[in-house]
C-alpha cells in the first residue's frame, strides 16, 4: 500500500511492506488458542486418566549407571580411607593432582558411592 505525503510541494510515496507483522494483532491470537483445562471431551479425559494410572504404577526413575575410570576409583577409595568425609582435607591432599575443589571432590565421591563399582572396590 502506498500513501502520499506532501513535502515542500512535492508528493512522495511511502510504501509499507506487505508482509509486515502487526505485533498487537498476534497477541490476540494467543488468547483465542489457549483453552481452559476442563474443555477436553469426557472420553479423552478418561483415556488421559488411564494413562496416568499406568505411568504411576511403574517406577518413575531408573537407577543411574555410572562408569568410573580405574584411576578415579583408586583415587576415591584412597581419599575415603585417608580422610573420611573431610573434603577440605581432600582438596589439600598431595594426591589431588588436578586440584579439585572440596565441592568437586564431594560430587565425585558421591557418584563413586552411588555406583556399583564401589562395592567391588571396597571388597578387595
Amino acid at each position: 500500500m502506498a500513501r502520499s505525503v506532501k513535502h515542500g510541494g512535492k508528493k512522495q510515496f511511502h510504501y509499507r511492506h506487505r508482509n509486515s507483522v502487526n505485533k498487537n494483532k498476534n497477541r490476540s491470537l494467543k488468547k483465542k488458542i489457549a483453552k481452559p483445562e476442563g474443555t477436553l471431551p469426557k472420553s479423552v479425559q478418561k483415556q488421559v486418566e488411564a494413562v496416568a494410572k499406568q505411568a504411576g504404577s511403574k517406577p518413575s526413575k531408573k537407577e543411574l549407571k555410572h562408569k568410573l575410570l580405574q584411576q578415579d576409583k583408586d583415587f576415591c577409595t584412597y581419599m575415603i580411607n585417608k580422610h573420611g568425609e573431610d573434603y577440605e582435607a581432600m582438596a589439600r591432599d598431595s594426591k589431588n593432582i588436578s586440584q579439585n575443589t572440596p565441592k568437586q571432590l564431594e560430587r565425585k565421591i558421591s557418584v563413586f558411592k552411588r555406583s556399583k563399582q564401589r562395592e567391588e572396590k571396597m571388597e578387595v
